[in-house]
């Protein structure tokens, strides 16, 4: 694999990066499939005083950070280490040198715990969606609240906050730019919300931003934070795929299906008689459950990474709208369970309006449908659809004429298995861009 170098960085990744070095302390606003991840790292190394942490999702620091620090010349021979696996092996790692340190959030307690009465050995911090940080309550803030303050160098991912985004402002922002002599934006998450917001309850426990309070917060937080738009608009979109991670035990469902041609999930007798109905139902497990009926009316799950990569998704784009496409009834449903404040096409007018997450089938919004008037410039595919046409026509809800960003479109999908070969035959039609073919290549170490 040739490695991309410094100058393969764009304009806007490359001022992100000044301003973060600059900065020292500070939340990168920018939406996913900006490339915000090697301009953290590179800043990072840029302002290198020692070991850094990087906080993350288990999914994403396990397959995206690696990566992508893999991909890059200036990082490729910095050491990453996986704080993962039980409590000693941890430990263990921890003590081990390397310049990258990765953790998810969930384990931030055990590391303020295996580190407390030390000073943490950490110069750098960066916090992938440190959205994960907002509720000043949990006792991942409550952990890290301290010993960030000790920490120099600090940056937050993130999308920028909007609607009901903005009340977690203040527990990034504070995990971002907070010093021993001053806490951003109010002196406490209480302070905060008798500023800009009220009680709709008597419990006081669901509460909304006054008049103007968004406008306000967000330009009061912009001054601890670099906001970095994506390109101008293209013509076609920019296709960003998504690793999945898999479980072993869906591995072995998937390679028992495929050899034998049935697999029992949950209690039920998955049977693929012939060559085309295996191919669905290898789909169908890829994108996480499967029909048992041929009505399609019931199905079992199997497993749950592409709801987990989408959530990821989700979270990280801060309320700003987003478009996702599936191809299976149950993926909308599956999410919808998950989401219930989730869109359908029914409710486009409302979403074009308001923003939020609008999960559409592509067939229902592939021809005549302007959904970029709405400032969406993000979509996401479930699963791909083996239609030319659908692919095309869905990519081209967002980029179109009008559209003031450049279009990204993300795919998820599990590598090495059937849906390699829908995304090589969409590529074998000129329109799927290599990054998509590179990436269902790549072996994957699950």
């Amino acid at each position: 694999m040739q490695l991309l170098k410094l100058d393969d960085l764009s304009t806007e990744q490359n001022q992100a990066i000044d301003a973060l070095v600059e900065r020292r302390r500070a939340n990168l606003w920018a939406k996913p499939g900006s490339g915000k991840t090697v301009v953290a790292a590179t800043a990072a190394v840029r302002l290198f005083e020692g070991p850094t942490l990087v906080l993350a999702t288990k999914r994403i620091a396990e397959l995206v950070w690696r990566q992508e620090l893999a991909r890059w010349e200036h990082l490729a021979h910095l050491e990453a280490c996986l704080l993962f696996g039980s409590p000693t092996k941890r430990a263990q790692l921890l003590g081990t040198s390397a310049d990258f340190y990765l953790i998810n959030y969930e384990l931030l307690p055990w590391l303020a715990d295996e580190l407390k009465g030390a000073p943490w050995p950490f110069r750098s911090i960066l916090m992938d969606e440190v959205s994960k940080l907002k509720a000043a309550g949990t006792q991942r803030f409550k952990k890290l609240r301290r010993p960030i303050l000790d920490i120099p160098v600090r940056i937050g991912m993130t999308g920028t906050p909007r609607g009901n985004a903005i009340m977690g402002v203040w527990g990034q922002t504070y995990m971002a730019a907070a010093t021993p002599d001053h806490t951003p934006l109010a002196p406490s998450m209480g302070h905060f919300k008798a500023r800009w917001f009220c009680p709709v309850d008597k419990e006081r426990r669901i509460w909304r931003p006054n008049s103007g309070a968004e406008a306000e917060v967000r330009e009061a937080a912009a001054r601890y934070a670099h906001s970095m738009p994506r390109s101008s608009a293209a013509a076609e979109a920019k296709v960003v795929p998504v690793a999945v991670a898999t479980p072993a035990a869906v591995r072995r469902q998937y390679a028992a299906l495929e050899a034998d041609l049935c697999v029992t999930i949950d209690g039920h007798e998955i049977l693929a008689p012939e060559a085309g109905t295996l191919r669905g139902k290898l789909l169908q497990l890829c994108s996480g459950a499967i029909y048992t009926n041929p009505e399609r009316t019931h199905y079992v799950e199997a497993h749950e990474g592409k709801i987990e990569a989408l959530s990821d998704i989700i979270d990280d784009m801060q309320g700003e709208p987003l478009l996702v496409f599936y191809r299976f009834r149950h993926e909308l449903e599956r999410m919808q369970a998950r989401y219930p404040d989730i869109l359908t096409i029914e409710d486009a007018d409302s979403w074009l309006k308001h923003g939020g997450v609008l999960m559409v089938h592509p067939a229902s919004a592939a021809h005549g449908l302007n959904l970029h008037v709405g400032g969406c410039s993000t979509s996401v595919w479930f699963t791909l659809p083996d239609s030319q046409e659908l692919w095309e026509q869905g990519n081209r809800r967002l980029a179109r004429t009008g559209q003031r960003e450049e279009v990204v479109a993300m795919v998820l999908a599990l590598q090495n298995t059937v849906e390699d070969n829908v995304a090589r035959n969409l590529a074998a039609h000129g329109r799927l861009q290599d990054e998509l073919i590179d990436a269902a290549d790549k072996e994957l170490s699950i």
